[in-house]
């Protein structure tokens, strides 16, 4: 029966390549996280997403390495993007299609007083002489629908964090390769803490987990969204992907958190600043306020409250973009 089928890594790991561009490296290093608070039966680890690029965000650089294809394959005439004036993926994906040639469209959203600083100041080089359009802010919540409705013909459209179908192939590469460092470092992890924007990357890691025989618990610290809207979205690729493989796709034990520092979407408090300077003295690693350091902060929060132990492992996507937008509470 459909549901029963034994589930092969090869048939995933044959949909994946075929869907990803061979050139991008997409295997990255893990190591121990040697300041925070382990035992010999607690060890940290981080997954170091973040040495993927140097100007795209490792969660994002995966997503890319199948969208990209998928948009040459389909010869559109353009592309067009959302989001913030601020957004990584923007700035991570006008990277990669200027190297293309493509022309796009980039529709922002409405912000008064923005600072000429980090992201900002990366998309004005990126874009040149190209003025983008703005999303007026009653429309905001409708934008995918608004911004379809202004395309010129064969235009292809990204929504925010480029939580789409042609996405997905390069996203499952993240189980693919934290399969490999289990097998390089002869030990598995007992528990996987990532953050959550859209979702996108943390969903495709609960899809890949049973492909690969990844046993370990994800706990997933959602920055934007509601429980509810993360289940919608898990379901929607859930059935997609089984689907497309035509086998049933078991999900592994899975958690889902609200900070309890920072709680609002891009609120920076002040002790999340001392984390990032901790992180950056004691693990030599560049985490910025709004995602990756609020995940180190609410991971060891989670460990000591539930008590866990194992091979603890922080998936860090990335950090130095963001950071380059609040370097000023660092200036002293």
């Amino acid at each position: 029966m459909f549901y029963k089928r034994k589930m092969d890594p090869k048939s995933l790991i044959s949909w994946i390549e075929e869907h990803l561009d061979p050139t991008y490296p997409l295997l990255s290093r893990v190591h121990p996280l040697k300041g925070f608070p382990g035992h010999s039966q607690r060890v940290w680890w981080v997954k170091r997403e973040d040495e993927l690029s140097f100007g795209i965000s490792g969660s994002k650089y995966r997503k890319y390495a199948s969208l990209i294809p998928a948009i040459l394959k389909k010869k559109v005439s353009k592309v067009a993007l959302v989001g913030s004036a601020y957004s990584n993926h923007i700035v991570g994906l006008l990277q990669l299609l200027n190297e293309k040639g493509l022309p796009v469209d980039v529709f922002l959203s409405e912000n008064k007083g923005d600072k000429e600083t980090g992201n900002r100041i990366f998309l004005k080089l990126l874009m040149g002489e190209r003025l983008s359009r703005t999303v007026p802010k009653p429309l905001w919540a409708q934008k995918d629908a608004w911004i379809l409705s202004q395309l010129e013909p064969n235009t292809f459209y990204i929504p925010e964090g480029a939580a789409m179908m042609e996405a997905l192939p390069g996203a499952l590469s993240l189980a693919w390769d934290l399969r490999n460092n289990q097998n390089q470092l002869g030990l598995e992890f007992a528990h996987v803490f990532i953050d959550a924007g859209t979702g996108f990357a943390a969903i495709a890691l609960l899809l890949g987990m049973h492909f690969f025989q990844l046993k370990a618990h994800v706990h997933i610290l959602l920055l934007a969204d509601s429980f509810a809207v993360f289940h919608q979205k898990l379901s929607f690729y859930q059935k997609y992907l089984e689907s497309v493989l035509q086998l049933r796709i078991p999900l592994p034990p899975y958690f889902l958190y609200h900070g309890s520092l920072g709680k609002a979407f891009g609120s920076t408090p002040k002790r999340i600043f001392q984390e990032i300077e901790t992180l950056a003295r004691e693990e030599g690693i560049l985490t910025d306020p709004i995602y990756s350091a609020k995940l180190f902060y609410h991971a060891k929060e989670i460990v000591q409250k539930k008590e866990l132990e194992g091979n603890l492992l922080c998936i860090h996507s990335g950090g130095g973009l963001t950071l380059s937008g609040f370097l000023e509470n660092f200036a002293r």
